[in-house]
């Protein structure tokens, strides 16, 4: 498990390499994850060691429903990232921490009507939150 999962900590590298075969250049990108500083295998919750960036923890671990570290945690985070590169936005917001961690907890997924998504990406987003 990473346990914090975000944009900031995934990577793109671009890697041209020359195709033998048909002497032209092939140009591919590497997703690379960065940042495993408080990576670790499923044990009991510590928080003051397992806590994450805010804005991609999920709501069982902010509202304290649960005490056990999971992948859970990382699926969720998949969600925030993706809903954020499809819509450019935050999927939960806020001013301050506490109503940010209120909006997780609380606050229905809402997809921005300006934007036009597929049903399978809205309920990959929606599963995967």
């Amino acid at each position: 498990m990473h346990r914090d999962l975000k944009l900031e900590n995934i990577l793109i590298k671009n890697v041209c390499s020359l195709d033998g075969s048909q002497g032209s250049i092939k140009d591919t990108k590497v997703l690379k994850i960065a940042d495993f500083g408080i990576s670790g295998v499923a044990d009991q919750f510590n928080p003051e060691v397992d806590w994450g960036t805010l804005r991609y923890m999920s709501p069982e671990v902010l509202s304290g429903r649960t005490k056990l570290n999971s992948p859970a945690v990382d699926v969720w985070a998949c969600g925030v990232i993706l809903y954020l590169l499809v819509t450019g936005k935050n999927p939960f917001n806020g001013n301050s921490s506490s109503s940010i961690m209120e909006s997780i907890i609380k606050k229905p997924l809402e997809f921005p009507s300006n934007i036009l998504l597929t049903v399978k990406c809205k309920n990959l987003i929606k599963h995967l939150l």
